[in-house]
């Protein structure tokens, strides 16, 4: 039976009869749970009082029945009427106020008549926004401490959101401020929902957390043949894969979605065994989110938005910068270049967006934070067990290192989530840094206390400060200057850099030079699974870049050159390239450390494009007389082959300078002599010899 489409009502609403005593509207505002008794059909009433004005709302679980308006609420001599809006045979509900503080009475409607009763819910919204008196003046403070443009705060406490707030500007030059509605890059705070996604298949029995990857995605390679074999997705979900970061093979990439990420496991090289330790990796979650489409049968997006956005009613929550560009309210990114606060430029990531590229806004997150404390319901809707909910909160790895404070706990990690302790105060967090956003999610279970901090400021500690403060004052401790003590110690921390940059350059061996000319180092270079790196010369210096990375090259000694600065992004600036040459002396590769924790990756030099144009191959087609044989150089389609006399068609491959290598035959190279745009003569490089062909068909 519905409230909205049957005339008898299967729902006996609180029939709030009000002792004669109670005469103050006070006394029946607020909210009240209980049940009609003929049905036991429990219900939610919230009444408010304000301008002299009655409004209010009924909800009924079972049903799906949320907030339905009250109308004709009036409290008469101790006696409270209210109907239902819209719903057939005029619902009323006639209570009084009883000596233990229940609301009991008569609801009718129609024909139909049953008792209820309702119990005050308690809130303990009022005792919290009391503590928090100061918060704001402290926060817009802080924020001017640290150059922080703006941030959205959510605060939730007792199953209700306490207060939803924005502090500070969205857009700088433009003066636009933050509100609760702004919308904020949240970062790594994506994991948990990728987790939580898991979580539910898992509770549908779609996979086990335990289950060998390979059985669930059978084309699963990793570099290492015992971690394939037996790396799990709780493994992954809690960074014990053993793989290092490797972050800059996915960052800046456009051509690159979870599909082919899978695909380039192999090549990311391990720095431990398979459980060994914890090893932060953001590639390890791109797959949990290629898992969690494969098994739910729709991209990951659908499946976050149908599993856990809609449910928890959170519509302008979205999965790319290029989606939030569209909403009116959303915030600008900006980090400080140059001693400046500048706003940077939109990075989209939606391709590794299981790992972090959720935005969202202070009111719907405050939903987000609702759901880690209420076992995974929403009102009466279940989201995930409580038991599956749990799993991603209990800690597996211990992250390394201890607290230099007391009242910090050691930091472990569930699934897709932080544990730790603070001033005595379990909690379970997640941050998040991404392109000028920084934010930070954090719930204290015990205290039932969860607080959201979004920031448009790239890599700023303010979130965590802003969340110590909130608990500080919420739990009763005295607050802690947590935000002047790292303000004092930022200033150490930067003489530390100057420093470290300083030794860099005692390093340099001073007096030398490249050993080519600069045109030489100019080409594309590859290494599987990272992509192309590109070196340029223009106007007689050399640049590179990568992934959509970019940085100028200056020379630092023998063959190494130093990456300089970008004023769009800093990702590139300080690295070093050195070029390698093959027993030619040509540059046939390039070493950097684009992973700190493995050895530097060689690229390889990869084939001049047009070695592989049959318009620009056609000027090496020809007869060539090579020891009194006769080779043929012929196209065939977007290559060349080589046709001795008495044997097939060999393939060449493309390389570069108008060079090519022989294929099956590594060492073996042949070279061609360009002259007016023809091919004169080859060169046949072989085994530590070298052979010349004079061409015979002009």
């Amino acid at each position: 039976m519905t409230l909205r489409g049957l005339c008898l009502l299967t729902l006996a609403l609180p029939a709030l009869v009000l002792s004669a005593a109670a005469q103050e509207p006070a006394d029946f505002t607020g909210r009240w749970s209980g049940a009609v008794a003929a049905v036991d059909l429990e219900v939610e009433v919230d009444l408010a009082f304000e301008a002299d004005t009655w409004s209010g709302a009924i909800s009924i679980p079972a049903q799906g029945s949320q907030d339905i308006p009250l109308e004709d609420i009036a409290l008469t001599d101790g006696t409270l009427t209210f109907v239902i809006g819209g719903v057939p045979g005029a619902p009323k509900f006639t209570g009084t106020l009883g000596e233990d503080g229940a609301l009991s009475g008569e609801f009718e409607q129609a024909t139909f008549s049953a008792t209820f009763r309702l119990e005050r819910v308690l809130s303990r919204v009022p005792e919290t926004l009391a503590a928090l008196a100061g918060l704001d003046g402290w926060i817009d403070e802080t924020l001017a401490a640290w150059d922080v443009p703006g941030i959205g705060v959510a605060i939730v406490r007792g199953g209700e959101v306490v207060r939803t707030t924005g502090h500070g500007m969205r857009d700088v030059a433009e003066g636009k401020p933050v509100t609760e509605d702004t919308l904020f890059a949240i970062g790594s705070s994506s994991k948990a929902f990728t987790t939580t996604t898991l979580a539910i298949l898992a509770g549908e029995g779609k996979f086990a957390w335990d289950d060998p990857l390979i059985d669930l995605l059978p084309g699963l390679k990793l570099y290492d043949e015992v971690a394939t074999n037996h790396l799990t997705p709780r493994d992954m979900a809690s960074h014990r894969s053993g793989l290092p970061r490797h972050d800059l093979a996915w960052y800046g990439r456009t051509d690159f979605g979870l599909e082919q990420i899978f695909a380039s496991l192999e090549h990311y090289e391990p720095t431990a065994e398979l459980r060994e330790t914890w090893q932060y990796n953001n590639l390890m979650f791109a797959t949990l989110g290629y898992l969690a489409a494969t098994l739910d049968g729709r991209s990951w997006e659908s499946a976050v938005r149908a599993r856990i956005l809609d449910p928890l009613g959170m519509p302008r929550t979205n999965f790319s910068v290029v989606d939030s560009q569209a909403d009116p309210n959303h915030a600008l990114p900006y980090d400080e270049r140059d001693d400046e606060l500048t706003a940077l430029p939109f990075r989209d990531i939606s391709h590794i967006g299981p790992a972090g590229s959720i935005n969202s806004s202070a009111r719907e997150m405050a939903q987000w934070a609702l759901l880690q404390l209420s076992d995974g319901t929403v009102g009466e809707t279940e989201i995930l067990p409580k038991s599956n909910l749990t799993e991603l909160h209990t800690p597996l790895a211990v992250m390394g290192g201890l607290p230099d404070d007391p009242e910090f706990a050691p930091t472990l990690y569930g699934m897709g989530w932080m544990i730790d302790g603070y001033r005595g105060h379990l909690r379970i967090q997640h941050g998040g840094n991404i392109d000028g956003f920084s934010a930070m999610v954090a719930f204290f279970p015990h205290d039932d206390l969860g607080v959201v901090v979004l920031a448009n400021r790239n890599g700023t500690p303010v979130p965590e400060f802003v969340v110590r403060r909130i608990a500080d004052q919420v739990l009763g401790h005295e607050p802690k200057d947590w935000s002047g003590k790292a303000l004092a110690g930022r200033d150490a921390a930067s003489a530390a850099v100057a420093e470290g940059e300083e030794a860099a350059e005692k390093s340099r061996v001073e007096g030398t030079s490249p050993s080519h000319r600069l045109s030489d180092y100019a080409g594309s270079f590859e290494f599987p699974g990272y992509g192309l790196l590109q070196v340029t010369l223009e106007a007689e210096s050399l640049s590179f870049e990568y992934n959509g990375l970019a940085a100028p090259l200056q020379h630092w000694h023998y063959d190494v050159f130093k990456a300089g600065a970008d004023p769009t992004n800093p990702a590139l600036e300080g690295m070093l390239l050195r070029f390698d040459t093959n027993l030619d002396g040509e540059i046939e590769a390039l070493f950097i450390s684009l992973e700190a924790a493995v050895a530097p990756l060689r690229f390889k030099r990869a084939p001049d494009p047009k070695l592989s144009d049959p318009s620009y191959l056609a000027r090496f087609e020809g007869t060539y007389s090579l020891l009194g044989a006769d080779i043929v150089i012929a196209v065939a389609d977007d290559h060349l082959t080589a046709t001795a006399p008495g044997q097939g068609a060999t393939v060449l491959g493309p390389l570069w300078n108008d060079s090519f290598v022989v294929s099956d035959m590594e060492n073996a190279r042949i070279s061609f002599v360009v002259e007016d745009g023809q091919a004169t003569s080859l060169i046949v490089r072989q085994a530590g010899q070298t052979f010349s062909a004079k061409r015979i068909d002009d």
